[in-house]
């Protein structure tokens, strides 16, 4: 009888230790098949844009901008896709300024790194410098950008998004923006900030240009407000990148 007894609990211990390997083994296999499914989507992505490159776009949304130029804004956003997860950044979302854009046209995208695919986009001012004057569009098709204090011109590189202060300028906020290459590293200290303005409209201006500053990337009131909504979805830093 007692020998039965062993037996029986010798055998449910071999049983519940094969139980055991068995569903670790399973745990391991089903994290294997996410990590597998999740490469075949950004595979898939990357051949649908290869495909027909307008897909970055949303659905229903007019494109006003060039094949060549949505190309590069999927390249931008692949090397904004390795810098952020080497610095530890938000990596969902980025922010991708081209100001290689006419100045009447959508060039600030807050654009979806996971899938490829701008999320939301708007109107860009750019600084006006010395040469030209405030508020109007003077350089709509050949901005010059600069690091120099004074300059009154914006500066092109990549950017940390910083804190949220009060604003005079649209709808009252604005976002500190602290400059993380040669090119815009004085960006905080020349007070170089992202804020709405009341005279950039939510719709693209074409032929016309987005009335410029004096540095700052201003947006609509209604574009910032989304930009404000999007800031608050993650703890970590969110990369804004204006390039040319």
């Amino acid at each position: 009888m007692t020998k039965n007894i062993f037996s029986f609990f010798r055998v449910s211990s071999i049983f519940v230790v094969f139980l055991f390997l068995f569903l670790g083994s399973n745990t391991g296999c089903n994290s294997t098949v996410e990590e597998v499914e999740e490469v075949e989507i950004e595979a898939s992505v990357k051949d649908q844009i290869q495909q027909d490159p307008t897909s970055i776009y949303p659905e229903n949304q007019n494109v006003s901008v060039s094949i060549n130029q949505m190309n590069r804004l999927s390249e931008k956003a692949e090397e904004a896709k390795s810098y952020v997860q080497n610095k530890n950044f938000y990596d969902r979302y980025a922010i991708l300024v081209d100001m290689s854009l006419h100045s009447g046209k959508n060039r600030m995208f807050i654009y979806d790194l996971k899938y490829d695919r701008i999320a939301d986009y708007g109107l860009s001012s750019h600084g006006c410098g010395h040469t030209y004057p405030w508020s109007e569009d003077a350089s709509k098709e050949n901005p010059s950008f600069s690091n120099v204090s004074g300059s009154r011109l914006s500066s092109l590189g990549k950017y940390k998004i910083g804190i949220k202060s009060p604003s005079q300028w649209g709808i009252g906020i604005h976002y500190k923006l602290h400059g993380l290459e040669a090119t815009n590293n004085k960006a905080y200290q020349r007070v170089i900030v992202l804020h709405s303005w009341n005279l950039i409209p939510n719709n693209e201006l074409y032929p016309a240009g987005t009335p410029e500053g004096w540095g700052c990337p201003a947006v609509s009131n209604d574009f910032m407000h989304r930009l404000d909504d999007f800031f608050t979805q993650t703890d970590k830093p969110v990369l804004f990148w204006m390039f040319q």
